[in-house]
Formats: structure tokens, sequence, C-alpha cells
């Protein structure tokens, strides 16, 4: 690798922007360092930067007890694990060659970071389906990543355990659940919850209206429009061939528009949006 491509991709991977100097991305180079390389890169891109300062004054203990640090760890190993099994039963592939694909794919999507290292073409559905969950779940809190992420992933996931549990455990007993933040460990307020819950609706209902539009205009599949339009609101860049310099006009703009979508703070789009609205019915508040 070139001291220009190593600086583009470094670049981009740590603002997880994914963009490369060839068509095949990372796989342009068949190269295993590199590969490994750009993994840590896209990690660091999509972790929280308050974490990161805490990595650098070697606190390493508090980190490890981080919750959306060890949510992304367990995401991480579930889903490599579960796309190296399919891509060995698919392609016949070495586990060592299975094991870093799946390793260096998972991580680019959930981290929203967009590199590859092979076409998706003849993946199993079930790959990706799971490359579509990582996109959707996204990256750390206070990073560059897109998606839902992992921080509301956390509550959401507390939220749904604490319910079950209260339904299984006696009625007097009470159950606080907490999260650990690089900052603090506390119980999750009620603001936390409706925010996440909140946002996590809204994300997804514009990821499925998304999505149908663009099988619509795109003529693909569901599971083809699922991955794109996650791929497009994650700010991901990934895709499986809706995406080219021959998509439609009304392709593009469906994608561009959850791009947008994606990049800005859904809350504060509507907040915006609303607001201009109300103004513009009242021309008087313009003044």
């Amino acid at each position: 690798m070139s001291f220009f491509d190593a600086l583009c991709t470094t670049m981009c991977a740590l603002s997880t922007g994914g963009f490369a100097n060839y068509g095949a991305s990372v796989g342009h180079w068949h190269s295993a360092a590199i590969s490994l390389i750009t993994i840590v890169l896209m990690i660091a891109g999509t972790t929280n930067f308050l974490i990161l300062a805490l990595l650098l004054k070697g606190r390493f203990r508090r980190v490890s007890r981080i919750t959306e640090v060890r949510l992304g760890a367990v995401i991480l190993v579930i889903a490599t694990a579960g796309i190296s099994l399919l891509l060995m039963d698919a392609f016949g592939l070495a586990w060592p060659a299975a094991l870093l694909e799946s390793l260096f794919e998972a991580v680019s999507a959930l981290s929203t970071s967009g590199f590859s290292l092979m076409s998706y073409t003849g993946w199993p559905p079930a790959a990706i389906g799971i490359m579509i969950v990582l996109m959707l779940c996204g990256g750390g809190l206070g990073s560059t990543a897109g998606g839902i992420k992992l921080f509301r992933v956390a509550i959401a996931s507390r939220l749904v355990t604490n319910r079950i549990m209260k339904k299984a455990d006696p009625a007097r007993q009470v159950l606080t659940p907490s999260i650990t933040t690089p900052q603090r460990t506390g119980a999750i307020s009620d603001s936390q919850f409706k925010d996440a819950a909140g946002f996590i609706l809204l994300y997804l209902v514009i990821f499925l209206t998304g999505s149908i539009l663009l099988a619509a205009s795109a003529g693909c599949s569901m599971q083809d429009a699922f991955f794109e339009f996650a791929s497009s609101l994650g700010t991901v860049g990934l895709s499986v061939g809706v995406t080219s310099a021959a998509a439609s006009a009304g392709t593009l703009l469906i994608e561009i528009t959850g791009m947008i979508l994606g990049r800005l703070e859904l809350f504060l789009v509507f907040t915006a949006l609303i607001t201009l609205g109300r103004r513009l019915f009242r021309p008087g508040s313009l003044n």
C-alpha cells in the first residue's frame, strides 16, 4: 500500500466514511495485515470519544465496564461467528479466511464505516440479514458513526429485560435498571427510556418506509431494499448492487434522503421542520 492509499484509508476508517481508492475497497490488497489494521481503525472511529480518552489514560478496567462497549463486543462476537459459519457453508472457505472476512464485514457494518473485502453476491440471506441488523444498530454515541447507536440499543434492551423480570419476579421486588457510561454508573431515568424508545421507533418507521419506497423504485427484492436503505440511513455505504451509476433518479433521491436524515439527529430535523412549518403559517412570527 502506498502512503497516499494508507492516508486515505486511515482517514476514511476513523471518520467511518468508507470511501476507498479502488472499486474492490480494502479487498483490493488481499492482505490480512491491512485488513486487521483497518479493523482497529474502524473500531476507533466508531468508539465514543470519551472512551478513547479513557483508553489514552490507561483506564482499561473502566472502559471494560462501560455498557455500550460490552454490548458492542457481544454483538460482534455473535455476528462474526454466525457470518463465518454461513460463509464456510456457502463458499467452502477455510475457517481462518472465513473468520477474518466475517470479522471485517461485521465491524464495517456495525461501525457504519462501509469498507468491504468481497462482493456480497451469492451471500446467504441469513448473512445479509445479520449485516442489516448491524447497520441498524450502528456505533457508539458521541462518535462519527451512524445508526441507532449502541447506547440507545443498550437502554432499550435494559427496558425489555426490566419489563420481563418485573412480570416474572414478585410484585414487591423493586428492579432499577442501570447503565455505565464513560462518566458514571447510574440508574436509567424515565427521560432516557422515553428518548431512546422514541428515537428507535422513529428510526425504524423511516427505515421501513424508505425500504418499501426503494423496493418500488428500484424493482428489487425487499431483502435488497432493506440492505440498501439500512446502509443509506446508517450512512454506511455498503451495497448489494442496487446502488450504482445505472440506478434511477427516484432510487438515488430516496437514498439521498436517507443519508441526510441518518447523518443529522432525527429529532432535531423534525423539530426544525415543525418549527419552520408553524412560522410559515404565521408570517408575523418571522419578523
